[in-house]
């Protein structure tokens, strides 16, 4: 049996063939990561959580996001990047939204190539 040879993208080594494919759509952000960027949100700007975030919180302890110090919650490095990395997760789907919305009405050609 011949093993594929792997060809490395970024940190991540795939298999040269899957490296030839086109890219998959990429599914919209999740309701989950949506309430988890709101409250890493609220979170950085010391505004109090509520009782419903209560499993969040804790999720977010666990998992290193944030530290519940003298000062109450307090966003770790991995919370910010995480946080950030939401973000532009936010934008990212706001923008092909508004791509595609601009293509159904004929306001821009879809490219080609």
């Amino acid at each position: 049996m011949r093993i594929p040879q792997r060809r490395r993208v970024g940190i991540v080594s795939i298999p040269a063939t899957a490296a030839c494919l086109p890219p998959k759509v990429m599914d919209p952000i999740s309701l989950e990561e949506l309430a988890l960027l709101e409250v890493l949100k609220r979170v950085s700007q010391h505004a109090a959580l509520t009782d419903d975030d209560s499993v969040v919180r804790d999720r977010m302890i666990e998992s290193g996001l944030v530290v519940d110090d003298d000062e109450g919650l307090v966003l770790t490095s991995a919370g910010i990047e995480m946080c950030k990395s939401l973000q532009h997760r936010v934008a990212a789907d706001a923008q092909v939204a508004k791509i595609l919305q601009e293509r159904e009405t004929g306001d821009v050609e879809a490219p080609t190539g």
